[in-house]
């Protein structure tokens, strides 16, 4: 008997099939005081642009975020949070569904995290990390992630 083909993170599995379900990758470069907005939704590839394009949870889908990453030059604390809303780009009116504050030494330059049974963002939504401390930024940070996309 052969196994069938998922997708997933430890016992939190999706049945894989061309059509239904989907594995897809994040990312955000360089958010902080190369000028950039603190509050910036993650993005996917695009043959349109090196950076990406925004990334919206489709119509009748949801999206399970299981791995997130990110790394910074902060030597200091850093408090971050994610956010799912129906707004690129914003913090204000959306979900918050994930924080943590971070006490970082100098050398703690990359954390990652597994999202047990996953970060769930509904149709409309941005998945959209952010420093949730209200600071200014001072440091530079990117983050990067994967999940499953299905069917609502």
């Amino acid at each position: 008997m052969t196994e069938p083909n998922t997708l997933g993170w430890d016992s939190t599995k999706w049945l894989h099939d061309s059509t239904d379900t989907k594995r897809i990758t994040l990312f955000r470069t360089l958010v902080g005081d190369d000028g950039a907005s603190g509050n910036l939704s993650l993005h996917v590839a695009s043959t349109d642009s090196l950076t990406g394009v925004d990334y919206v949870v489709p119509s009748s889908r949801v999206f399970d975020l299981l791995y997130g990453q990110y790394s910074t030059d902060n030597t200091t604390d850093f408090p971050i949070a994610i956010q799912g809303n129906q707004v690129a780009d914003t913090i204000t009116s959306g979900t918050l569904l994930w924080c943590l504050k971070l006490e970082m030494a100098s050398t703690e330059k990359i954390n990652q995290w597994n999202f047990g049974g996953g970060l769930h963002f509904v149709a409309g939504d941005y998945v959209t990390p952010y420093e949730f401390d209200g600071a200014t930024e001072n440091f530079k940070w990117s983050f990067w992630g994967w999940g499953v996309e299905s069917d609502a």
